[in-house]
């Protein structure tokens, strides 16, 4: 399904997988495979469980560079 409109998310919260900022990605996948048009910023730190290098390579390896960044804290 393609839409005409462009939604824009925001993910506030430190970088912990059971916080779901990595199932959020392939939320990402979906709404991108589907046709959507669509940017997702990311703002919160790094924790022990994800470094920003690794999710910003997360974003990367999905090819979702164009759609989600990485702000950091």
């Amino acid at each position: 399904m393609k839409t005409d409109t462009k939604f824009h998310f925001l993910y506030l919260g430190n970088l912990f997988e059971a916080k779901g900022c990595l199932l959020l990605l392939e939320a990402c996948l979906s709404l991108k495979a589907k046709g959507y048009d669509f940017m997702l910023d990311v703002i919160g730190g790094e924790t022990n469980s994800i470094t920003a290098a690794q999710y910003r390579n997360e974003i990367t390896i999905r090819s979702l560079s164009d759609q989600v960044t990485y702000h950091g804290k």
